[in-house]
């Protein structure tokens, strides 16, 4: 073996990459050591080891020869990074809907909603039995007292009487002729007197204070508590404030006197109940008959009252009184309830007076005269 080294590479007896086969026998009688002449070792010429001369392995694009390692793809990372991402996703919202929410509705798959509306069937038959009894029962009890609480509820105030009611008897009974006392006070503001009358007859009724600050008032009631007539102030009395009722009773019964007073005055009274008539007549003026007299017999100092009423619309009564010696002394014509007469008057004198009844133009009709003393 020599020890020259061999040729360079491309030198004749050297190592020539270009050729397929190397010159033979360089090395008379022996054989070539591995890369010397004969087959070229993995890597020269020859075969190409990966990475060396021949073509760039997989993944290095350059030429032969090393190209570095092999370059890893970040697909399957991302993609591993994705799916863990859905995976964690997936079970928090199936954790999150199973779990529900206070305000909402937990999803739940067909077959539990299924489960859910047979358990709602199932419910409702349950329910209605149950509110049935419950309700019924309970309201029934609960309107029945109703009835009950109008049936006792007060009425409304009965309507007043058309006429004011007549009081209790009591109070003192008086008869023609009496006379009573009395007295108003602020407790006792009403005395009351009563008498027995009949239809037609007519009564007089006076009310003189005893007490200046008392202002007296009658009123006077009929059996039936009607008011047939009431008087504050009568004209002809000593005291324009004392009262006076003149009256001819409308029906047979019990009649009550009310002596009260005026404006809540109060004190003491005197009450005279009188059915005075000393004349009472019933005739018919003509023109044959136009005058019709009626005599009487009077004192000094006595006060009568003459009325002359009409018993037809026709007649227009009036009244005439003339004292002992022809002289008329009074005359009315519609002093009474038009157009009826009324005269009271005071006699001067001693004697026998004349009383006219006569007509006013000619008006003539029948008629009732009285004359009552005082």
């Amino acid at each position: 073996m020599s020890n020259q080294p061999p040729p360079p590479f491309g030198q004749p007896g050297g190592y020539n990459p270009g050729q397929q086969n190397p010159p033979t026998q360089p090395f008379p009688g022996q054989q070539p050591p591995p890369g010397y002449g004969g087959a070229p070792p993995p890597g020269y010429g020859g075969g190409q080891p990966p990475g060396y001369g021949g073509g760039p392995p997989p993944g290095y694009g350059g030429p032969g020869g090393f190209q570095g390692p092999e370059k890893k793809s970040n697909t399957p990372l991302i993609v591993g990074i994705i799916a863990g991402v859905l995976i964690l996703a997936g079970a928090a919202g199936a954790f999150f809907l199973l779990r529900g929410d206070d305000d909402g509705d937990v999803a739940l798959s067909d077959t539990e909603t299924e489960e859910t509306d047979e358990a709602t069937e199932t419910d409702e038959p349950t329910e209605e039995p149950t509110d049935e009894p419950t309700d019924e029962p309970t309201d029934e009890p609960t309107d029945e007292p109703e009835p009950t609480a109008t049936a006792t509820a007060p009425e409304p105030p009965p309507a007043p009487p058309a006429v004011p009611p007549a009081p209790p008897a009591g109070g003192d009974g008086m008869a023609m002729g009496d006379v009573a006392t009395g007295q108003i006070t602020a407790s006792a503001p009403t005395v009351d007197f009563f008498f027995d009358g009949v239809t037609g007859e007519e009564v007089v009724i006076t009310m003189i204070a005893t007490d200046d600050a008392l202002d007296p008032k009658l009123v006077l009631y009929g059996p039936d508590g009607a008011i047939v007539a009431e008087n504050d102030d009568a004209a002809g009395l000593p005291d324009a404030f004392d009262s006076r009722i003149q009256a001819n009773l409308p029906a047979d019964g019990e009649y009550r006197i009310e002596a009260t007073s005026f404006a809540g005055t109060t004190g003491t009274f005197e009450i005279t109940l009188d059915f005075p008539s000393v004349l009472s007549a019933v005739d018919v003026l003509s023109a044959s008959t136009p005058q019709i007299v009626y005599d009487y017999a009077g004192t000094a100092g006595q006060t009568i009252v003459i009325s002359m009423r009409g018993l037809d619309d026709a007649v227009d009564p009036v009244v005439s009184i003339e004292d002992p010696n022809g002289v008329e002394i009074g005359r009315d014509d519609d002093g009474g309830d038009f157009p009826d007469s009324r005269l009271e008057i005071t006699l001067p004198v001693d004697g026998n007076y004349t009383i006219v009844a006569q007509a006013f133009g000619e008006r003539y009709g029948e008629y009732e005269i009285s004359v009552i003393e005082l």
